[in-house]
């Protein structure tokens, strides 16, 4: 797949290649948000708490990544503002989910 990918990126016009740029974008961003979502789920069961944060990241990503598949010229039209956006309120999520953290005990 890596092989066409890249044939695809090397030959094709550049309308296209921003096309598949855009449903890359849109695919990373969806499955980050499915494997935060799981990650909280899986540290919910094994006893930790305060997982609301990242549980919160993993929907915004879900749901960003949803919009951004289905609405990919959007996102290439305006990309640095969304990319932007997503890496502050990304990096101030998991900074908040850090911080409200517990240190485990010996």
């Amino acid at each position: 797949m890596a092989v066409i990918l890249g044939f695809l990126l090397i030959f094709a016009p550049a309308l296209s290649r921003a096309e598949t740029f855009g449903f890359m974008l849109a695919f990373m961003t969806l499955f980050t948000g499915i494997n935060q979502i799981t990650a909280s789920s899986v540290l919910k069961k094994q006893g930790g708490s305060r997982t609301g944060w990242l549980l919160t990241a993993g929907i915004i990503n879900t749901l960003l990544g949803f919009f951004f598949l289905f609405n990919p010229y959007v996102m290439l039209f305006a990309f640095s503002i969304i990319a932007g956006i997503y890496l502050i309120v990304g990096g101030i999520a998991l900074f908040a989910a850090t911080m409200s953290s517990h240190p485990a005990e010996q």
